[in-house]
């Protein structure tokens, strides 16, 4: 995996230039400084994106994970540019679930991954690409506690939401 920060920004400005609705945030700011308050009754459709009170650029998505054993786990994810740390991106979510782990920094591997899921609406996984951008696997921190693996991914709507 590479993560060389010209590359990091180049994938990161594609994707906070995607074509969505804006969502406007006015002066709102979560408990600990960043955007970890957008819920997914704060807008209608699949993503939405903006700029904070604290000039930060993020992209907000709904997504379903689809296992290898049928089950199914809808996601919420914020992510969004860090502070005080130039080029580095972080995920947050108000809702139970984010898309993936970003431990310290969201990677290259995550942002390409976020980026085709927007513009393609659904994705297959590899298992290598499942361990790459570690995507979150139901209740668990680390996915070898399951036998079962992430094969898809969807953009879903509010109205598809349970």
């Amino acid at each position: 995996m590479s993560n060389t920060v010209s590359e990091l920004k180049q994938v990161a400005d594609q994707l906070f230039a995607f074509n969505c609705p804006e969502l406007d945030v006015d002066d709102q700011m979560g408990p600990t400084g960043y955007i970890d308050y957008i819920k997914p009754n704060d807008f209608y459709g699949s993503c939405r994106k903006g700029i904070d009170c604290a000039n930060r650029k993020f992209i907000t998505f709904r997504a379903e994970i689809e296992y290898s054993n049928g089950q199914k786990l809808q996601t919420f994810t914020t992510l969004f540019e860090r502070r005080n740390i130039p080029d580095a991106y972080m995920i947050q979510s108000a809702n139970k679930y984010t898309l993936f782990y970003t431990d310290g920094g969201a990677t290259v591997e995550q942002l390409k991954l976020v980026l085709k899921l927007l513009n393609d609406k659904v994705i297959g996984l590899s298992e290598e690409m499942a361990k790459d951008c570690k995507i979150r696997y139901p209740g668990a921190l680390i996915e070898d506690n399951y036998s079962y693996k992430p094969v898809k991914i969807s953009l879903i709507n509010d109205s598809e939401i349970v």
